[in-house]
């Protein structure tokens, strides 16, 4: 038998249905944990900088935790008794990633109640139609297992779903119409290795508590961030924003006229703002770079490379956007400025809101990309609170709802709001 070392962080997460299928077969491995202290030490050992990853008798790792899981269960008699019936393991292991996706706002939501309140349109919306379809499935299979006459992959995933630690605090009556999956759930807890495997692990913080903040500072130590900028909201405010929604510590370090000659000799490319990290001279430059660089850092890039490429092309149009509006701000005077204003509006601003207005009907996820705040949500924020729309904008989102929806969705996260509250009275 193969010598199997999961690393993984010391949460349940992404590693726990590959450990939960080791513990069911009854196959010895050294489950390595880690806080997220350690990860720097650990991380460029990583095939993809990323865990979790199984090593294989000290030589060979594989990551992508779909991907463990599935070889684990493919060598210990969990895929499935034939090609058919693996394929359709993998087809309900897939549905079981799209209800995690799902769960993602909920989950990293900081207020109790808004958070019971993201939860149960969830449970309404995503998981209830789910659950209809797997009951039917259950009861048109017989054997009490979603596929063939047996245990498989596909019914442990489900149990790791559903015992998740916001299930377990939200979800008490969600199996309440799915009796057969429910069953099956209670069959794969009772299973003895699992069960002794349950009562025995280790408990963390994040299995009371699930929230963006505590998530991220048990994955990674979090850099000591200083971000430099004038005193203005300006290029770096996306960046703030980030940093203030993910919860994440930083010095917001604003230097006036009198400062930057000073700072501008120590900067490769002369320009703010700087992102310095880790008190070293390391710096990215450019406002973009470095509000993606956050994003991607802290969880709001989008959750796939096709998601990522979807923000990144959402927040390149805002340059566009940001670049109509410089006239405006070299205009003193004020009447001048908003019939500028108007005609931006008119040939610019208003064409481009309907666009994505019919790209958030299109999405039906309330955000612009995928199901889950990513910076592009953030970085339409930015732009319509800036001090130009703030003084001659007041009507510009009259006609868009569902845009004017996730404005105020995104200005009532908590710790945006507060940031917003502090900014208003320094000013």
């Amino acid at each position: 038998m193969p010598g199997y070392k999961l690393y993984y962080f010391n949460v349940r997460g992404r590693g726990e249905l590959s450990r939960l299928i080791l513990h069911c077969a009854g196959v010895p491995f050294e489950d390595f944990r880690f806080e997220g202290k350690d990860w720097p030490a650990f991380k460029s050992k990583m095939p993809f900088g990323q865990v979790p990853v199984l090593e294989v008798d000290g030589e060979k790792m594989l990551a992508q935790s779909h991907t463990i899981a599935r070889y684990l269960a493919r060598q210990h008699g969990l895929a499935g008794q034939n090609d058919w019936e693996q394929s359709q393991a993998d087809m309900y292991v897939d549905c079981i990633y799209d209800l995690h996706g799902a769960m993602r706002t909920p989950t990293w939501e900081t207020d109790p109640v808004k958070q019971k309140e993201l939860f149960d349109k969830v449970n309404q919306d995503t998981i209830q139609p789910h659950l209809e379809k797997v009951e039917q499935h259950l009861v048109k299979n017989g054997s009490g297992h979603l596929v063939g006459q047996g245990l498989t992959w596909a019914d442990i995933a489900y149990y790791a779903y559903f015992t998740t630690p916001i299930m377990t605090r939200l979800g008490g009556e969600v199996l309440t119409k799915a009796p057969h999956l429910k069953k099956l759930i209670e069959t794969v807890g009772n299973n003895p290795n699992i069960q002794k495997y349950v009562e025995t692990r280790p408990v963390t913080s994040l299995d009371s508590v699930s929230t963006r903040k505590d998530y991220t500072l048990l994955q990674m130590k979090i850099p000591n961030y200083k971000l430099i900028y004038s005193n203005a909201r300006g290029r770096a405010d996306l960046a703030r924003l980030i940093l203030h929604c993910a919860g994440v510590p930083f010095e917001d370090i604003h230097c006036g006229h009198s400062d930057w000659p000073s700072i501008k000799q120590d900067t490769s490319f002369r320009q703010v703002p700087i992102l310095e990290v880790d008190g070293v001279h390391l710096e990215s430059h450019q406002s973009n770079a470095i509000a993606r660089y956050l994003a991607r850092q802290h969880g709001l890039a989008g959750q796939n490379q096709w998601e990522e490429t979807r923000a990144d092309m959402i927040v390149d149009c805002m340059c566009y956007l940001h670049a109509g509006m410089c006239p405006i701000t070299r205009e003193k005077d004020l009447e001048k400025q908003q019939e500028l204003f108007d005609k931006i509006n008119q040939d610019m601003v208003q064409p481009h809101a309907e666009v994505i207005e019919q790209l958030l009907i299109n999405n039906g996820s309330g955000y612009l990309v995928g199901n889950a705040l990513t910076w592009a949500d953030l970085a339409y924020y930015a732009y319509f609170t800036t001090p130009i729309m703030e003084l001659f904008g007041g009507q510009v989102l009259d006609d868009h709802p569902h845009l004017r929806e996730l404005m105020k969705h995104i200005g009532d996260i908590p710790t945006i709001k507060k940031y917003i509250e502090k900014r208003l009275r320094k000013n």
